[in-house]
């Protein structure tokens, strides 16, 4: 008998943002690392004989904490990785609704023939997957693995082994962040013992926004335009001001300011939707007394009806991704002065900055596997 536990990445940046992350590689929360440990204390008592995983940042650190208390050695695969679903990689779940609508209608109509712009289709996954499933019971037969791999790629590979029909590959369940499912191999057959186990996971450690349409909180992201956002901008700006104690600008103010922000970089000011309306924005900009390093998301607001919601986690994400897409190694804020706030920064691994007692940074750019990647 050869046993595969299949296991899913812990909660990532993309899944605390709602941003599409596939072959992009992010971070991971504090709370993915709690779920890693879970995940490594649920095994520590099982015999495995090797742990295997993707080399993307947030299913690695699972695999190296649960290889490291079994002595083991973890061994990455470029095969395990997710499914690429290509131009929109990195970007906000809102903007890929608004603007790829007509990809997501073809795909949720016919899960048998998934295909992403420039990414992956049905076909290719399922070959990767089968490939890689084959490789590990050839070599590994009798023997009992920890393989870590993510949602879709998952999917596939359970729908692979349960033998249905691609066009019922919804029947198939990948599960909460590390949830395990249990491949058998006897007498030359596979079969699925369980799938999604999530008992490991306390409460507070499982999916935010499980239930409801997980649409709808997907929120679509507006770069400053004066023909369309003018009044909101003064608007928006003002309650910003208010929440910092501040007194209101002129309009001509706030539209100066705001440009000058823009110039730097046009995504320094962003709105977010929800539902059609309007509900937040954030301010970026470059910090006089901080070096080329680091970008600066100066401050946000969102509408007291999402604060401390983890709604506002998006518009941390729409910070992340900038400093990426400018080069910088650190994304700086200032610390938090109000409770939901504090719950939006605690989500991530952030630091005091040396020399800056009113300043936090986060280091942005995901550790590298420190073995070789197959």
């Amino acid at each position: 008998m050869t046993k595969i536990y299949f296991v899913r990445h812990c909660e990532g940046e993309g899944n605390a943002t709602r941003r599409s992350q596939t072959l992009y590689d992010g971070l991971i929360t504090t709370k993915g690392f709690r779920q890693c440990e879970a995940l490594r204390d649920r095994f520590h008592d099982v015999h495995l004989d090797a742990v295997y995983s993707s080399d993307s940042y947030r299913a690695h650190v699972a695999a190296d904490l649960v290889a490291e208390d079994h002595g083991l050695k973890p061994r990455y695969r470029k095969l395990l990785r997710e499914y690429s679903v290509g131009v929109w990689d990195g970007l906000a779940n809102g903007d890929v609704r608004r603007i790829f609508a007509k990809y997501l209608e073809h795909n949720n109509a016919n899960p048998g023939d998934t295909w992403f712009p420039g990414g992956d289709t049905y076909d290719a996954i399922e070959r990767r997957a089968a490939a890689i499933l084959h490789e590990m019971l050839e070599e590994h037969k009798g023997e009992t693995l920890m393989v870590l791999s993510h949602a879709y790629m998952l999917q596939i590979l359970l729908n692979y082994v349960a033998g249905y029909p691609r066009e019922e590959s919804g029947r198939i369940s990948y599960g909460d962040n590390t949830a395990v499912s249990l491949v058998v191999e006897e007498e030359g057959k596979l079969h699925i013992e369980f799938m999604g186990d999530v008992s490991h996971l306390t409460p507070e450690l499982q999916r935010s926004f499980s239930t409801g349409d997980r649409a709808a909180m997907d929120m679509p992201t507006y770069g400053l335009d004066l023909n369309e956002h003018r009044q909101l901008l003064v608007e928006m700006d003002a309650k910003l001001r208010q929440k910092r104690g501040l007194p209101a600008q002129s309009e001509e103010e706030c539209v100066a300011a705001a440009l000058a922000r823009t110039a730097q970089n046009r995504d320094y000011v962003t709105f977010f939707y929800q539902l059609g309306e309007p509900v937040g924005m954030i301010y970026m900009r470059r910090h006089e007394a901080l070096d080329d390093e680091h970008a600066f998301a100066e401050d946000w607001y969102m509408d007291d009806a999402r604060r401390g919601k983890e709604y506002d986690l998006q518009m941390l994400g729409h910070a992340i991704h900038t400093a990426r897409k400018e080069n910088r190694r650190y994304l700086a804020i200032r610390k938090p002065d109000n409770e939901a706030d504090r719950l939006m920064v605690e989500r991530f691994f952030f630091e005091e900055i040396p020399g800056h007692s009113d300043l936090l940074r986060l280091d942005v750019i995901p550790p590298a596997c420190q073995r070789p990647v197959i």
